[in-house]
């Protein structure tokens, strides 16, 4: 093998490393904690009333659905409804599927703290006064979720 088709392969394995390891960024659209709060403190009341059911179709569907309702330059990446009072909006995160972060906001209608996918085994400790964190006893799964307003809550889940 010539010396350019080695540095090819080495160059072509590096980026391969990267990217199953999310170690150089590649996997990484996550929006900071203050952005996060900032931005539901100044759109709450068009959050509130984000037409969720009407949302259909593929993902870019979807994303079209939501920059058309909440602009060009919003941090939400999608909605979900988990069930008829949480509304999770997801701002991003990093990694990949077996190790990978993911944070957002949601609207609690009972305004109590919400675990998502962890929410079958997750009992909250609050930590500080609206504050609420829980991980489980391996250590690779653990959300943190605060309160940003009344209903309106920040999130960050871990799986690893």
């Amino acid at each position: 093998m010539a010396a350019h088709e080695k540095a090819f392969a080495a160059a072509v394995s590096i980026l391969l490393i990267c990217a199953l390891t999310a170690g150089c960024g590649l996997f990484n659209d996550d929006v900071s904690p203050k952005a996060i709060f900032q931005y539901v403190e100044a759109h709450h009341d068009e959050l509130e009333a984000f037409p969720y059911s009407a949302m259909q179709g593929n993902d870019a569907a979807r994303t079209a659905y939501i920059r058309h309702y909440l602009g060009e330059d919003t941090i939400v990446k999608d909605v979900y409804r988990y069930n008829d009072g949480v509304l999770q909006f997801d701002c991003g995160g990093t990694g990949i599927v077996a190790s990978s972060t993911y944070s957002g906001f949601y609207y609690s209608a009972d305004d109590l703290p919400f675990a998502f996918e962890f929410s079958n085994e997750a009992v909250f400790r609050e930590t500080q006064e609206g504050r609420f964190e829980w991980k489980n006893e391996r250590g690779n799964k653990a959300i943190v979720t605060e309160r940003i307003l009344q209903h309106w809550f920040y999130y960050h889940m871990l799986w690893s």
